[in-house]
């Protein structure tokens, strides 16, 4: 049987999410909730002190207290981690703009955002403290930058605390699902390629695959539909989790026979471009004339490169912005799209709030 100041508790802040005590209004005072519960003056004051802490309310003094003017059940927003912020050799540039992006965000919309680094496993530390604050009605919802099994679980699939994932397809989900059409940087970046004259081009990428016949069909249908082909030994899948394979990869690749050897490149993964870049440039590595590479990136975050790049990729901003819109339109009753599809474009395209060419 939980403790008093527990059951007082509970009841206020339920009463605050459910509407019944809306933001800015005075609740009833102390002496109210002493008769209504039973309870002494300090077990009330406990629970309004819980309530204070939790960002609930707010004490005029000898006014009252009053429900904050963004109470965290309709202000504060989770954004979930796969690793403990700690584990620096699996950080990603894709995390990393997410962070660059939450201040954006935070900045101009006045919203909270907090990360909970950790979520690989349910014993990790960032996932008992997302079991508590949703426990605790402490969030407005919840937006995941991986699909992981824990966002499954039931301590965190409270339907009162709506949910979206980043994810690189549209299966069905419980959860609202952004997202990100990455066939849509081999479009345009095919597209680029075969403007500058390309004609035999290499992919990499960071998936499963050992050789050319380990090419997603459909990816090579798009190189085609834009008159390219993909080059011999032109596609690999490295893990990102040693991008200097990337490097060695590269230099290979452009130092075959003449005839073998791609005038484009297309890395999908923007934890590999740095090493790319850096094996087109060292020392004795002759490029060959016209040679374009093509990259995915994650804006805001800047490319730190050594070649001349084009551009592709997500807003880091944009895709917060649309978890928080999916979030609060199904706080508001509204039914929102479940999934929210967003395809690459350049950097110029995002500043000016342009559509991808082509789209």
């Amino acid at each position: 049987m939980p403790a008093k100041h527990d059951e007082i508790l509970t009841a206020i802040r339920d009463e605050i999410v459910g509407g019944q005590h809306p933001p800015g209004t005075m609740l009833p005072t102390r002496v109210h909730y002493e008769q209504r519960f039973g309870a002494t003056a300090p077990t009330v004051q406990k629970a309004f002190d819980r309530l204070l802490a939790d960002g609930f309310v707010f004490v005029r003094h000898r006014v009252g207290t009053f429900v904050s003017a963004r109470p965290p059940h309709l202000n504060r927003y989770a954004v979930t981690l796969p690793y403990r912020s700690s584990e620096t050799a699996k950080r990603s540039r894709f995390f990393e703009s997410m962070h660059t992006a939450a201040l954006e965000v935070s900045r101009a919309s006045g919203r909270e955002i907090i990360f909970y680094a950790g979520l690989a496993m349910p014993g990790d530390d960032g996932f008992q403290r997302l079991c508590a604050d949703v426990a605790a009605r402490r969030l407005a919802g919840i937006i995941h930058l991986r699909n992981l099994p824990v966002i499954d679980d039931a301590r965190i699939r409270d339907p009162a605390v709506p949910s979206v994932v980043v994810a690189g397809q549209a299966a069905a989900s419980r959860h609202g699902v952004l997202f990100l059409e990455y066939d849509s940087v081999i479009e345009a970046g095919a597209a680029y390629l075969a403007s500058h004259g390309c004609r035999r081009v290499a992919l990499l990428e960071d998936r499963e695959g050992l050789g050319a016949d380990d090419l997603d069909p459909a990816r090579r249908d798009i190189l085609a539909r834009h008159g390219l082909e993909l080059a011999a030994n032109g596609y690999a899948s490295l893990p990102t989790s040693t991008p200097s394979a990337a490097r060695y990869w590269v230099r290979l690749l452009v130092s075959q026979r003449t005839e073998h050897v791609p005038d484009g490149l297309i890395v999908l993964d923007d934890n590999l471009t740095p090493e790319v870049t850096r094996g087109l440039t060292d020392p004795g590595v002759i490029v060959p004339a016209g040679f374009k590479v093509v990259t995915h990136n994650n804006f805001p975050t800047p490319m730190p490169a050594d070649f001349p790049l084009y551009e592709l990729g997500y807003d880091a901003a944009e895709l917060l912005a649309a978890g928080i819109r999916f979030i609060d339109g199904c706080r508001a009753g509204a039914n929102p799209e479940r999934v929210m599809r967003f395809k690459a474009r350049t950097l110029e395209e995002i500043r000016a709030g342009r559509a991808p060419a082509g789209a």
